[in-house]
Parts: structure tokens; C-alpha cells; sequence
């Protein structure tokens, strides 16, 4: 049985890597680091969240936010057109009448965060500018029953929760 010499297959292994880089296109490391030299430079795309807060787009749609006007009072005057503009119905209003003013306004305004969509539509279909989406976005909760957001808590910004539980 013959063997090969272990200096012909160390030069046959050589010979192969020296065929393989001459075969290899350099062109395309080339574009590679340019690409990665190009993206060195820009902006960062990703923002280090707990840390680093997001500045949210202008057309953004966060939680939805009741309004007053300068007197303090609720602008919203019980029209409903923003309950039949929720695809989800995860709006419910009861009206009232005050004694001295002239429009009705919500004794109770309920939102169910939970099932919104954040559509928008709500906001669009109110001729009084009302309500309003805001650039809230962080609405994680722990219990479902933190969703449903009522009349005096729709005023207020949402409490801000702790994850380190």
C-alpha cells in the first residue's frame, strides 16, 4: 500500500488557499466596510430606552386625553359623535345638565384602553376639540382594570409604573 507523502497534501492545501485568494473578489469587502464606514457616522437608529426617553413623532397617537377649556371647564359637550366614530365602541358617555350653562357635559366619560386601536377616529369625528390623542406611550399596566380609565383620570397624566418589581 502506498502512502502519500505528507508534503505533497501540505503542498496541495497550500495550493488551494493561494487559488482561493486569488479567486477571492476583494470589490466586494470593499463595499462591505464602506457601507459599515457610512452607517459609522449617522444618527442612531435605536435609542437605549429605560435610559434614553423617545421624542415622539408630531402625528404620534398615544392615550387619549380629555380636554378643558380656559375657564376650567370640559370642552366636551356630549355629542357623541366620538362613540359612533370608535370602531371598537371602547368609548361610553353619560350626558348631564348643570345648572347656569347652557351645553350638556359627561357626568361619566369611560375609556377602555385595553381594545383601543388608537385609530384616531375618535379625535377626528369631534367638532370641539375635545378630546385629544397625546404623545403618551409608555402604558404598560399590571392589572387589566388599570386600562379603563374614567372622567377623572382622563384629565390627569397616567402615574407612571415601576418594572423593577
Amino acid at each position: 500500500m502506498l502512502r502519500r507523502c505528507w508534503c505533497c497534501e501540505r503542498g496541495e492545501t497550500v495550493k488551494g488557499l493561494i487559488d482561493f485568494v486569488k479567486a477571492f473578489d476583494y470589490r466586494d469587502l470593499i463595499k462591505g466596510a464602506a457601507v459599515t464606514l457610512r452607517h459609522f457616522f449617522k444618527r442612531n437608529v435605536t435609542v437605549q430606552y429605560p435610559k434614553a426617553k423617545l421624542t415622539p413623532f408630531p402625528r404620534f397617537r398615544g392615550r387619549l386625553t380629555l380636554l378643558k377649556d380656559e375657564a376650567g371647564e370640559d370642552k366636551c359637550i356630549c355629542c357623541m359623535a366620538c362613540v359612533r366614530a370608535c370602531p371598537t365602541g371602547v368609548i361610553s358617555i353619560t350626558a348631564g345638565k348643570k345648572e347656569g350653562r347652557k351645553m350638556r357635559f359627561p357626568e361619566e366619560y369611560n375609556f377602555n384602553m385595553d381594545r383601543c386601536i388608537f385609530c384616531g377616529m375618535c379625535v377626528e369625528a369631534c367638532n370641539f376639540d375635545a378630546i385629544l390623542l397625546n404623545e403618551e406611550y409608555e402604558l404598560a399596566q399590571y392589572s387589566r382594570q388599570d386600562f379603563k380609565f374614567h372622567k377623572e383620570k382622563m384629565y390627569l397624566p397616567t402615574p407612571k409604573v415601576d418594572y423593577k418589581k
